[in-house]
């Protein structure tokens, strides 16, 4: 029973953490850091838990289970997140490469003329 009360108070905790709205870059380092510590206490807590379970095991495995989907969909938004930064990211890359050197992507060849016409 102890497994479980302490399996579920590390879910919310985890949830707790996922549910900061608005975090910036450097907060979400801090951020991640903290959930993957929590997700390998968690980790420890689950292999403790064993069946059969009671009543009040099995009411506390479904809040669980519950908390669980929230933290899936909110950890799903952050990695999408991620990526977007990181895309925004390469372009402005792209873009600073474009502004130093304009012409280096250019596939043609100037000052001379072709005639179509032999």
């Amino acid at each position: 029973m102890e497994a479980m009360k302490s399996l579920y108070e590390t879910t919310k905790q985890i949830l707790d953490t996922v549910n900061k709205d608005h975090f910036t870059v450097d907060e979400r380092t801090v951020v991640i850091e903290k959930i993957n510590d929590l997700l390998e206490k968690r980790e420890v807590i689950l292999e403790k838990i064993k069946a059969p379970y009671s009543k009040e095991e099995e009411v506390i495995g479904g809040e669980v289970v519950k908390l669980d989907k929230l933290i899936s969909e909110k950890m799903d938004f952050i990695y999408k997140t991620i990526q977007q930064d990181l895309k925004q990211l390469k372009h402005q890359k792209d873009s600073n490469k474009t502004y130093i050197n304009p012409y280096k992507d250019m596939n043609t060849v100037d000052g001379m003329y072709l005639d179509n016409k032999l």
